[in-house]
């Protein structure tokens, strides 16, 4: 019989993996489509061979300004609103850019408690008409990010004001999520193409931070990437690659094999993270040969960025607002009378000095770029934005840490504030790592910026730290593989004791075996030097191997539980309070949320999932196994219900956030697991209440028993020497007084 059953779980065990690939593929149908023969033909590789050479005059260059993650709010008064008026105000009258780009999170769509979610037509409305009353005579592109499609049943939803209040709305609408256009300049073609990677359906906060496309989405960027041949092709999206899912286009195409005919990726989202980890959320991708440039926000840290291309060189500065700006405070939230915007005053901004000859050497793209452009120049040049005259305005170069011979000279005009100096590139060494500093005066601000650059057409390293490697990174398959690993490891430690032993496959027991080992070990003496890692090593795995014999309601629990969570819905909850009737809500599985019949694949799930595993079932079940029931001490026992009261509370949390206790704390399995396990941490065999109950036992005796003992022993004076042990615990008797 215990061979059938150990079979019979293993069967089971195989039946619900089954099931596990069948809602993989349901979830990411959408991702795939049917291959059908490539019909987009490989642009040529453009000639970058521009026959101006980098000298003194203001040709070969022009630029454009980035802005992301606005969050204008109706209810924060520090940045977000106020940070964007002063940037239409103040900032790009100076700057007087080609266009303008916002890579998403136009509005910030959370309540006062910054609990709940929803859009709000005064956050949108403040939006639409300071861009049309502001911006003059500049292009302006957005596209939304995830605080955009919070509560969004759909596009064609009254809540997406996205679509009635958007600059490029209509854009996005026509093709399908995807949008792009060019700048045809007298040497060269450019191409910009902007993504909108929200999903469908877009769920309050918090599971919406991940961004996705589809098959038919990745169909529309191949059309716009290998359209033709361009001197670079840029994209925008709010969501970093990192935290981004790429289906496969009907031509088979991934995103990667895309992105090598692109340069630049740009985007925004992450904030610059917290504690200085994301002060530089930038990379060089040696598989795309691309960079990928997060910009932080213009919300809190008041960041945007210029970007400009001379002589297909790329460069990009990113600067923050002024200090007179980031100090002061808005008079109203929401500074709009009806239709009209109450603009603050105008603040005087330090000249930004961007560097665009030479190159920055961190982030050269050496197969898309000219770097040779540099060692053949016969000037410096870089742009200086500043709204006091060129004439009053005092330039400084220096070199190595050595000032520059040669005068800084204005050479530009009012659509190009373009600085140069002569310079001779033979006089520096070819192989090594330079510095250039150029320092703006003015009669009250100073301005600066300074990079390391190289003359042998070599890139250095970005040096970003944490930020590099959380840009590199997809965190989509990593979560995805710490999800994958927890299931696993459980699963093989639940059902190998049980085959092991129940199916008679050794001929002798394991638990022989190690117990022997764990004795010889033990009699060592002296101790080896790995003695004390053999020993935790085999006493952690007979703890293991013994837990189905143990403990077979608990070791029946997580086998169950395992499984329920890899192939059942976790929870239904209330992700759509803005649609109509049953619309609202959704099914939470592993694989993505399901909304009726209809799968959104955000990755979300994937993080959700990933830090559930770990800390609602990996946690407890190490601990049930191995300290809890066998070297678990009354301390670390209540750790365990301070941890547990803890996980509870994130479930409560989760129910503030979508719609209360019905559906999401009743329809929720999550619920019932941490009952259960709150069950087991207080009844089952080394439980609270059995140390309880093992503590009354031992406790000393009453007066009545000692004097009892004392009279069978004919004298206290012999019975006071003596002391029981009782479970371990040294017991002195009293004497009678």
């Amino acid at each position: 019989m215990a061979v059938v059953r150990a079979w019979i779980y293993l069967l089971f065990t195989l039946i619900c993996f089954g099931r596990v690939w069948y809602l993989f593929r349901l979830s990411t149908a959408s991702l795939r489509a049917p291959r059908i023969p490539t019909t987009h033909t490989i642009p040529a590789d453009v000639d970058r061979s521009i026959p101006i050479s980098m000298g003194a005059e203001p040709k070969g260059i022009f630029y454009f300004v980035q802005i992301s993650d606005l969050h204008i709010s109706k209810f924060r008064p520090k940045g977000h609103t106020h940070y964007f008026l002063h940037f239409i105000r103040s900032i790009l009258p100076v700057l007087k850019p080609s266009f303008v780009v916002v890579t998403g999170d136009l509005t910030d769509a959370k309540d006062m408690r910054r609990v709940t979610s929803q859009q709000y037509v005064e956050e949108w409305s403040l939006y639409n008409y300071a861009i049309d009353q502001g911006v003059q005579g500049t292009r302006w592109y957005d596209m939304r990010g995830n605080h955009d499609c919070f509560d969004l049943p759909s596009w064609k939803s009254r809540a997406n004001l996205y679509r009635t209040h958007g600059q490029s709305a209509s854009l996005i609408a026509e093709g399908g999520g995807i949008y792009a256009w060019e700048e045809r300049l007298e040497y060269g073609r450019y191409k910009f193409i902007a993504i909108d990677a929200c999903p469908k359906k877009g769920p309050s906060r918090p599971l919406n931070f991940f961004g996705y496309l589809t098959s038919k989405a990745m169909d529309q960027l191949a059309s716009h990437v290998l359209s033709d041949s361009y001197n670079h092709t840029f994209m925008f999206s709010h969501y970093p690659t990192t935290t981004m899912v790429f289906g496969v286009s009907s031509q088979g195409y991934t995103y990667r094999d895309l992105a090598r005919h692109t340069s630049a990726y740009f985007c925004g989202h992450l904030h610059r993270l917290i504690g200085g980890l994301g002060d530089i959320l930038q990379a060089y991708h040696p598989s795309t040969q691309s960079l990928e440039l997060e910009l932080g926000d213009l919300k809190e840290h008041g960041l945007y960025r210029i970007v400009a291309i001379d002589h297909d060189l790329i460069s990009f500065v990113d600067t923050p607002l002024p200090s007179a700006i980031m100090k002061s405070r808005p008079e109203r939230l929401i500074p709009l009378d009806n239709t009209t915007v109450l603009w603050p005053h105008a603040v005087d901004i330090a000249p930004v000095v961007l560097i665009t000859n030479p190159k920055e050497a961190r982030f050269s793209i050496p197969a898309k770029e000219p770097l040779e452009q540099i060692q053949k120049s016969t000037h410096l040049r870089f742009l200086v934005f500043s709204s006091l005259d060129p004439s009053q305005l005092q330039v400084s170069i220096w070199i190595d840490n050595i000032e520059h011979i040669h005068p800084a000279e204005f050479v530009g005009n009012q659509e190009m504030p373009l600085w140069v100096a002569k310079w001779d590139p033979s006089s520096l060494e070819l192989k090594e790592l330079h510095t250039i500093r150029v320092q703006v005066d003015t009669p009250t601000m100073i301005g600066s910026s300074s990079i390391e650059f190289r003359l042998d057409n070599q890139r250095t390293k970005v040096n970003g730290g944490t930020g590099e490697w959380i840009i590199s990174t997809h965190m989509t398959s990593t979560l995805q593989c710490i999800t994958a690993f927890s299931f696993l490891f459980m699963l093989i430690l639940l059902l190998v004791p049980v085959l092991h032993t129940q199916a008679n496959i050794p001929t002798r027991s394991p638990i022989e075996i190690w117990s022997k080992k764990l004795a010889a070990l033990d009699r060592q003496d002296p101790p080896r030097i790995y003695g004390s890692v053999q020993t935790n090593v085999l006493s952690s795995a007979l703890q293991f191997y013994q837990f189905p014999q143990e403990q077979p309601i608990v070791w029946h629990g997580f086998l169950v539980g395992c499984l329920v969570l890899l192939t059942c819905p976790w929870f239904r909850a209330e992700f759509l309070p803005s649609a109509e009737g049953n619309e609202r809500y959704g099914n939470f599985y592993l694989w993505g949320i399901m909304f009726g019949s209809v799968w959104e694949p955000i990755a979300d799930t994937w993080l959700f999932g990933a830090l559930t595993v770990v800390l609602d079932v990996l946690v407890f079940f190490v601990v049930f196994v191995y300290r809890l029931h066998l070297k678990g001490s009354a301390r670390f026992k209540s750790g365990m219900v301070v941890y547990w009261l803890w996980r509870v509370s994130e479930l409560l949390s989760l129910a503030m956030f979508y719609g209360g206790w019905w559906p999401s704390l009743v329809l929720n399995f999550l619920v019932a697991w941490l009952c259960w396990i709150g069950v087991v941490l207080v009844g089952g065999i080394g439980g609270i209440w059995t140390q309880i109950h093992v503590q009354q036992q031992n406790i000393v005796p009453d007066k009545e028993a000692q004097w009892t003992q004392e009279d069978e022993n004919g004298s206290s004076s012999s019975s006071s020497s003596i002391e029981p042990i009782v479970c371990g615990v040294h017991v002195k008797n009293r004497r009678k007084v």
